[in-house]
């Protein structure tokens, strides 16, 4: 996954009230203005992947059995 593979729909309500929301991910963030949501979202999106990558190599791992027991 890449984060060109999330939409994102960004809205405005008033002159200074921003919100972004990414469907995939049931994320959403607040900001001041359109850029200040757009970075908010792409870091979140950076955070996601970056679990996810996580998550993946520790899934791996058990099932290659190299993982490490926290039982030692």
């Amino acid at each position: 996954m890449k984060p060109e593979d999330f939409e994102i729909l960004v809205r405005r309500w008033g002159p200074t009230q921003y919100a972004a929301y990414c469907p995939q991910l049931r994320i959403m963030v607040k900001g001041s203005s359109h850029e200040e949501v757009e970075a908010k979202m792409a870091e979140r999106i950076q955070q996601y992947l970056r679990q996810h990558q996580q998550d993946t190599g520790d899934l791996e791992a058990k099932q290659n059995g190299t993982a490490s027991s926290p039982y030692k």
